[in-house]
């Protein structure tokens, strides 16, 4: 590209200059060099073709000639140097018509019509064979047309298969063997070489895509309701997992994840297995769908269990499981394990098992004063304790929001009971219908307001993850998404519902202090002993979904 000329092409060995504009009568260098002599005296006639200058350039001499026959004046000197595109010499034409202008075109050029490319299935396709797109954005807009599971699923299928169609000749093999193998088997059509080699080598955009369109996967089970994946998807994320070289990696690891998955039996199914196996060991979440089993003995059993292992973390020192008023209901005392015994306060947990939440407005003043019988010779001038509201209908359809707000006035009619009983929290956990429980938190230092951040979290994962820290200096916001362990559950995935933290803004360090909200003294006095253990024992593990290293320990907080 000549900018002063125009634009050079070289077409089949042969250079074509498309000039920028077109004036015969303005002879221009073509080249970089410098003026040796000029060879017609100014004002002579020169014939187009005629040499008029002599230029030396890469040192040689070589004569430029005119273009067209006119009368010639000089515009340089000789020795003078020159660039491309400089004007030389200028001619009166004897022909002054052939001087012509480039304008700007103004008509409609005769082109046939091609829609532009919009997302969707094309693109996934485009980037499949190898052409640059927004993988990102293809993946997810390729699915929205799709109302059911079938369609999306072979839709799902196909694209990974034409990965895989192309990827599987490569893997673990010579690019060179692989390129003179294609040769030799499509000598014919040689076409079908260079499409497979031009995907190839965009394989990191195509895995971008595959692994986009895997997340997609994820979300399946709940946009579809289903429990588990058609067979054909099954099949193609198999065929994923067979790849062996390093770059399909990171492919494998998400299409087996999804293929384990979705080899783990329903909820209601895995359910009534439990409820027939000789020892309860589950999940937590799906303990909590046994509180209503036929049998009271399996009933019984699950609740202990789910205690237990909700507080594994803990010292339980006593529980007991019994019937009142016809609700499963559960007592406890436990310490922070990590404290030693003779510092750390008793607190006392109880739940109750209930139909409905007007059930639960029925049985809220007998909770509150069979709670304060039991715990009367243990009250402390802190809020230690806990209160734990289990409902057995599910609630799909409810709204997750609304579902929170209706327990909101519930325990603010009786906060005045519950402060006497020093509950720090009250926790409601909510069934749905072949899916895990929704959870929801309504701390003290919040008048037993719903805590957003804590939503579908179990109850000792606030404090495991030590998120008061986090919300003395810093903002929290919470984000939906899709992702492991995000409501609680350690190896399975969860809904969209999935909490994800993330600091909206980063005020000063607070100045050192101690919440009621997040912190608590015994009876015996303060203690530089953390309330809460710095990190799960090792039988406990779990990834948290937070986005925020926690900012430095600045309060010291008590027992």
């Amino acid at each position: 590209m000549d900018k002063s000329l125009g634009l050079r092409l070289s077409l089949d060995g042969v250079t074509i200059l498309m000039p920028t504009i077109f004036d015969p009568s303005e002879l221009r260098s073509d080249v970089t060099g410098k003026v040796v002599r000029f060879l017609q005296e100014p004002g002579t006639e020169v014939v187009a073709g005629e040499p008029y200058v002599e230029v030396e350039a890469m040192k040689m001499i070589m004569p430029i000639k005119a273009t067209e026959s006119g009368t010639i004046a000089h515009n340089m000197n000789p020795g003078s140097i020159i660039s491309a595109g400089d004007l030389i010499a200028s001619l009166s034409l004897k022909d002054p018509s052939k001087v012509k202008k480039i304008l700007t075109f103004t008509e409609s050029l005769d082109v046939e019509e091609v829609p532009i490319l919009d997302g969707g299935a094309d693109a996934v396709n485009f980037a499949l064979a190898g052409y640059p797109q927004y993988v990102e954005a293809a993946a997810a807009s390729s699915l929205e047309t799709f109302e059911d599971i079938g369609s999306a699923s072979s839709f799902i299928a196909g694209a990974i298969q034409k990965y895989l169609s192309v990827e599987t000749q490569f893997d673990c093999l010579l690019l060179d063997d692989v390129v003179h193998d294609l040769n030799k088997a499509n000598k014919d059509d040689l076409d079908v070489v260079i499409d497979l080699n031009m995907a190839h080598q965009q394989l990191g955009m195509r895995n971008k895509l595959i692994l986009a369109m895997l997340r997609q996967v994820e979300t399946f089970v709940d946009r579809f309701g289903l429990a588990s994946l058609p067979k054909e998807l099954i099949e193609a994320l198999t065929g994923l997992t067979m790849l062996k070289s390093k770059q399909y990696g990171e492919i494998g690891l998400a299409a087996d994840s999804i293929v384990r998955e979705s080899q783990i039996p329903g909820f209601e199914v895995r359910k009534a297995e439990l409820a027939r196996s000789t020892s309860l060991s589950a999940g937590v979440d799906l303990l909590s769908g046994l509180f209503d089993d036929e049998d009271e003995a399996v009933a019984s059993a699950a609740l202990e269990v789910y205690i237990r292992r909700i507080y594994r973390a803990h010292s339980i020192l006593d529980i007991s499981i019994m019937k009142v008023d016809g609700q499963l209901t559960a007592n406890w005392k436990f310490q922070f394990s990590d404290v030693p015994a003779d510092e750390s306060p008793v607190r006392h947990g109880k739940i109750s098992v209930v139909k409905d939440f007007t059930a639960a407005q029925k049985i809220m003043p007998a909770m509150i004063e069979s709670m304060k019988a039991g715990i009367a010779d243990d009250i402390v001038d802190d809020f230690v304790n806990v209160l734990h509201i289990a409902v057995t209908t599910p609630a799909n359809g409810d709204d997750e929001d609304e579902l929170g707000k209706q327990y909101v006035d519930l325990f603010a009619t009786h906060k005045a009971g519950l402060e006497d009983l020093k509950i720090r929290t009250i926790n409601v956990l909510v069934a749905a219908e072949k899916k895990n429980p929704k959870y929801f938190s309504y701390p003290q230092c919040q008048n037993f307001e719903e805590d957003p951040l804590r939503r579908n979290m179990r109850p000792t994962f606030h404090h495991l993850l030590e998120l008061s820290r986090l919300t003395t200096n810093h903002k929290l916001v919470r984000l939906d998404a899709v992702g492991k362990n995000a409501s609680g559950e350690v190896h399975r995935r969860s809904s969209s519902s999935a909490p994800f933290l993330t600091p909206a803004t980063s005020p000063p360090l607070a100045e050192p202090r101690v919440p009621s909200c997040r912190a608590s003294t015994s009876s015996r006095g303060p203690s530089p002993t953390p309330a809460f253990p710095r990190r799960p024992p090792a039988a406990f593990s779990f990834t948290p979904s937070l986005r925020l290293r926690p900012p430095p320990r600045r309060s010291r907080r008590c027992k």
